[in-house]
């Protein structure tokens, strides 16, 4: 089983910047190489260059451009969030 932070689940959105950009730069690798599904493992292979973008977004967590509000930004990473009690 692969070692990840405690508190943390596995598979969970990178919160920073530097995590983010190696979940999107893992997620282009894929596509690459054509091993990229969209969906689950059993889902079709991703041939559009754009839809990969849009599941490397979602994956890393900066799909959610303006919607979240910096305050409330800064709350979840202080863990004040009530969905993680």
């Amino acid at each position: 089983m692969a070692k990840h932070a405690p508190g943390r689940e596995q598979g969970a959105v990178p919160r920073t910047k530097a995590g983010k950009t190696a979940k999107m730069s893992k997620v282009m690798h894929e596509w690459g190489e054509g091993k990229l599904h969209s969906g689950s493992k059993k889902g079709p292979l991703v041939k559009d260059q754009k839809q990969a973008v849009a599941i490397g977004l979602k994956q890393s967590g900066q799909s959610k451009g303006k919607r979240l509000s910096k305050r409330l930004e800064r709350r979840v990473e202080e863990g004040h969030d009530k969905a993680k009690r």
